[in-house]
């Protein structure tokens, strides 16, 4: 880190967020919790549910990094230049100073932070209502840890959940209204063709010599699933706003891969499908037909790794997943630096409606253009780092188990994709050895 980053950082860390009370929607006595793997890793967002008159309240509080890092800054520029947390073979490569994502935005129990908050009302159809978004200073209640929450809310084992029934009494009521409103904007998402990504997380070993000697996947939790579909609900309700309001506003664009790839993965796994359906269609009866089988999470790392190149743009345009053509961003903004570029939008919109007088709105397709160089950068240094692990783990030798997809080419379980010298059937799960790059039917 340069001197002049870590001046800023250090002066952005003496900042208190309790002296921005007064010109903020003040939240620190509502309950709002976070979610994360584990007590340490930093958290970025939270999340509070509660019912008024017949009404359901969802508020997303996503940290205000750009409230504290101004445009054209030191850090703001390196922020820029690398675009988002970059994975590596040891994790994600940061992209603010580490002290700030550890710190300053991550929100801590008990502590005050600076959010920009989308808060959305939902009626008892599951249907939006009403949706509004502002500055906020919160004070995070508690942070649940994925695996306890999912064994409180799905153990038939009193006993073993009988400590974490006293540590979330208090919250155990709006966690479990959050699942349930999950499931149901799952449900709605599914039924207009949104695409199913539930991909497990893919996972390296390394030994003592940093080399990566391993491969495994590591299912996502409940609780991150429910996280994802409040998410996608709030992200796309927040863009038909802005679109029909004449907002300026980054969408999001996520789509599948082609449906012939889709279709030869099909064959390849043996699972059939209905080739005149859409391309979402399809990635989601392979993924349902695969799941709980040997093949789910090569399946869908191969839907995820052959997918387009994600885009923004200035003008709606459509995505996959949410089923609609207005997905915004904005949960991740100390991780995606066009989440900051959308919160700077949201924070113009916010100012100029209470006469503070600036404005970047013309700068939205300048701003859609930055943010497809971030997500390219990150897409390629994921691929990158996957396709190296992939060869490293190949070149310690072995069996591994796969499929043949024709043309001379298997796909072995761990997505690698490799000339086979033998014409074998499609369909059918196979044995290989792996030696110069190539693929042999194991003895």
């Amino acid at each position: 880190m340069t001197n002049e980053l870590q001046l800023q950082a250090q002066s952005i860390e003496r900042i208190n967020a309790s002296s921005f009370i007064e010109s903020r929607r003040d939240l620190r006595f509502a309950t709002a919790l976070t979610f994360a793997p584990d007590a340490m890793s930093p958290v970025q967002c939270a999340y509070s549910l509660r019912r008024e008159d017949g009404i359901l309240r969802l508020e997303i509080h996503a940290a205000d990094v750009s409230e504290l890092i101004c445009p054209s800054t030191p850090i703001d520029d390196a922020a820029r230049e690398k675009g988002a947390a970059i994975p590596t073979a040891h994790g994600l490569s940061a992209m603010l100073p580490p002290n700030l994502v550890w710190n300053t935005f991550d929100l801590k129990e008990g502590e005050d932070r600076l959010v920009l908050s989308v808060i959305l009302d939902v009626d008892d159809n599951y249907d939006l209502v009403g949706l509004r978004f502002d500055e906020s200073v919160i004070r995070v209640e508690r942070r649940c840890l994925y695996d306890e929450i999912d064994e409180l809310l799905i153990s038939n084992d009193a006993s073993s959940v009988l400590s974490l029934r006293g540590k979330y009494k208090r919250f155990l009521p709006m966690i479990e209204d959050m699942y349930s409103l999950s499931a149901e904007l799952h449900r709605k998402r599914h039924a207009r063709g949104g695409m199913q990504i539930d991909s497990p997380i893919r996972c390296f070993s390394t030994n003592d010599n940093a080399e990566t000697t391993g491969f495994k996947r590591i299912p996502r939790s409940d609780s991150e699933m429910m996280l994802y579909e409040l998410t996608v609900f709030a992200s796309s309700a927040l863009g038909t706003y802005l679109a029909k309001n004449g907002c300026p506003a980054l969408f999001f664009s996520e789509l599948p891969p082609e449906k012939a790839h889709l279709l030869d993965l099909a064959r390849a796994v043996g699972i059939e499908v209905d080739g005149g359906m859409p391309e979402s269609r399809i990635v989601n009866d392979l993924v349902d037909l695969s799941r709980g089988s040997d093949v789910f999470g090569m399946v869908c790392d191969e839907i995820r790794l052959s997918a387009p190149l994600c885009r923004y743009s200035d003008k709606p345009v459509y995505n996959a997943v949410a089923a609609c053509d207005t997905v915004v961003l904005f949960n991740r903004p100390a991780t995606r630096y066009s989440d900051i570029l959308m919160h700077r939008l949201l924070k113009n919109l916010l100012h100029s409606a209470k006469n503070e007088g600036f404005s970047i709105s013309s700068r939205a397709n300048y701003f859609a253009g930055l943010a497809n160089e971030a997500e390219a950068k990150r897409r390629a240094a994921e691929l990158q780092l996957d396709s190296e692990q992939i060869a490293s783990v190949l070149s310690n030798g072995g069996t591994f188990p796969g499929y043949y997809i024709g043309n001379g080419t298997v796909i072995l379980d761990n997505n690698a994709k490799i000339p086979c010298c033998s014409e074998l059937e499609p369909g059918k799960r196979y044995v290989f050895s792996v030696s110069d790059g190539k693929a042999f039917l194991a003895v």
